[in-house]
């Protein structure tokens, strides 16, 4: 069932309340923001292993949100 992008729904609020609760996780579960081969924990390891793998000259540049972490890193 497909809904037009730009309606509005009326909702128990039992409902809502479920809807809302889809999102929220189980204690002791934590959300995943960056995941794939620029995971922080390995990033530049699979970077490098991906450019090696295409035989491409490595470039010393930092993969995308990095700067952006640092930055905001106390």
């Amino acid at each position: 069932m497909t809904f037009p992008c730009n309606c509005t729904m009326t909702l128990s609020a039992d409902e809502f309340i479920r809807r809302f609760l889809l999102h929220v996780l189980p204690k002791g579960f934590h959300r995943i923001r960056h995941y794939g081969l620029l995971a922080s924990a390995g990033c530049k390891a699979n970077i490098a292993r991906a450019r090696q793998l295409m035989a491409a000259p490595m470039a010393e540049v930092e993969p995308p949100g990095i700067a952006r972490r640092r930055r905001w890193a106390v």
